[in-house]
């Protein structure tokens, strides 16, 4: 059985066009909606509220850009890891990476959204099906297979007097079911609040993360979160009686010995 939980993250420093800038001065100053009215700040609640309902996912959405997107980003992430240091193992997680992307993309505008947007291979940096994409993906991985336990979360976290734009709130919660809140990102509260939201959405596999993030400190603007966890038995399970030591050859060409999964089967198989 195999119990695998991934957390990624992004702390910025910087605001981004998906929050509203904090200001003394008059509202007008502040950042705009595309509407033109002036963002209100989040609630405390960082769940829906009913005026920010889950959207169900739309059953004739072609969700097969964000499939390739998250694919070729998959690529790009691996062999930038793999090459950083080629003498260890890697684990990642593409699709938790192009969803916090997807988060980001959301919420910027003008050569910052093109250049998030040619990081995730898109055509169209502003195509506004893609976080709908997005949401009909989750909602296929998380129904794929009866047998497997699959669930994803995000939640975005901006410190206080950094509020989010009011249309952004409605995407990250309707098509992401994000958790979005403001709290005070130089406060032990913080820490407690990232590190539950963290925990819960990991089944406990991932217990901390918020003082990997730098938190508390109060210069930080905004975090991105992405939770995965899952739990599966392999479809063909290999027999635990036909393991046996055998020699593993390392990177360097140095062989250990190691106990090894067996089976005498038929696959079918290429090679080019």
């Amino acid at each position: 059985m195999r119990h695998i939980a991934f957390t990624l993250a992004m702390v910025f420093v910087l605001a981004i066009a998906g929050c509203a800038e904090s200001t003394d001065d008059d509202p007008a100053d502040a950042i705009e909606t595309p509407t033109g009215e002036t963002p209100t700040v989040v609630a405390d609640d960082p769940t829906p509220t009913p005026d920010d309902p889950l959207e169900q996912p739309p059953v004739d959405v072609d969700y097969s850009g964000a499939a390739e997107s998250t694919t070729a980003l998959g690529f790009d992430l691996f062999t930038g890891l793999a090459g950083y240091d080629p003498d260890e193992n890697v684990i990642t997680s593409p699709y938790s990476a192009a969803i916090v992307l997807t988060m980001l993309l959301a919420g910027a505008d003008g050569e910052t959204r093109e250049a998030i947007a040619d990081v995730l291979h898109l055509d169209d940096a502003f195509d506004a099906q893609f976080t709908t994409q997005h949401q009909v993906l989750a909602a296929e991985l998380i129904d794929a297979d009866p047998d497997v336990e699959f669930a994803v979360a995000n939640s975005l976290w901006a410190n206080e007097g950094t509020p989010f734009e009011d249309d952004y709130i409605s995407e990250m919660r309707g098509r992401l079911n994000a958790t979005i809140e403001e709290i005070d990102l130089g406060s032990e509260q913080a820490v407690d609040r990232i590190d539950e939201w963290v925990s819960v959405n990991t089944n406990e596999l991932i217990e901390e993360i918020a003082e990997d993030l730098g938190v508390p400190d109060p210069n930080l603007v905004l975090i991105l979160l992405n939770a995965i966890y899952f739990l599966g038995d392999w479809t063909d399970p290999f027999d635990p009686d036909n393991t046996s030591v055998g020699a593993f050859t390392t990177s360097t060409g140095a062989e250990v010995e190691v106990p090894l999964m067996s089976r005498d089967d038929t696959h079918l198989h290429t090679q080019g």
